[in-house]
């Protein structure tokens, strides 16, 4: 914040009152400093959330998550096969018998 500051007082005060190349190089490398600290904390901030201890421990307990309600649903779904071949067979049957 204080690089931003520095940049825009020089920039403001060059435009009023002519000052000397070094000051302008300099309110330049302040201006270089705000956009390089900006980069390294929004550096920090994605891998902090991506690639820190924590989200990879979080990302392994949501794989294993998903992985547990998948084999759940698949667990359900092979029951409710067997449930409906079951009601199939009964009602086919009972239709064969209703033929006779």
């Amino acid at each position: 914040m204080s690089y931003l500051l520095t940049f825009l007082v020089g920039f403001l005060f060059g435009k009023i009152y002519p000052l000397p190349l070094w000051f302008g190089l300099l309110c330049f490398l302040a201006f270089v400093g705000c956009v390089v600290s900006l980069f390294v904390r929004f550096a920090r901030a994605i891998y902090e959330e991506f690639f820190s201890e924590e989200a990879r421990e979080e990302a392994k307990m949501d794989k294993q998550q998903r992985k547990k309600e998948w084999e759940d649903d698949r667990e359900y779904r092979e029951e409710r096969k067997k449930r409906e071949k079951i009601e199939r067979d009964k009602m086919i049957t009972e239709f064969s018998r209703s033929q006779r």
